[in-house]
């Protein structure tokens, strides 16, 4: 049987966020992800937070159900989390998306903010394996 796409389509905004909260977890099993304010209020570019207990410091992560994002997007997702509050109180940031960063200038794009921020911009698409 061969592997398909999952369809965002039939996830809302909100079981999305509960998805990659689940999916956090087990990847970060020393964290417990909440949301981080309500939508509509300055998060600082931050929809889940944890503290992270074997690190002491917060792990942060942005959601976006977003068909395409480009390196524009990302630029401006990771400036508003870099100018924000908890930038200095976080070991670890990721965007989780639903959108396909499998492109050479985003991969690129990515593997600088790692080795410039010494955070982990990440992509939670763990279920695109299974789908």
């Amino acid at each position: 049987m061969g592997k398909k796409n999952l369809d965002w389509k039939y996830f809302d905004w909100g079981e999305f966020q509960t998805l990659c909260i689940a999916i956090a977890e087990v990847i970060v099993p020393d964290c417990n992800f909440n949301e981080h304010l309500k939508p509509g209020q300055k998060q600082d570019g931050i929809d889940l937070i944890s503290f992270n207990r074997k690190g002491g410091k917060l792990f942060c992560i942005q959601c976006k159900k977003e068909k395409r994002l480009t390196q524009g997007d990302l630029k401006k997702i990771i400036r508003e989390f870099r100018v924000g509050e908890y930038f200095h109180k976080s070991s670890n940031f990721i965007l989780a998306t639903s959108a396909d960063l499998q492109k050479a200038d985003l991969q690129n794009f990515i593997r600088i903010m790692n080795l410039n921020w010494n955070l982990i911009v990440g992509i939670l698409q763990v279920l695109k394996q299974y789908f």
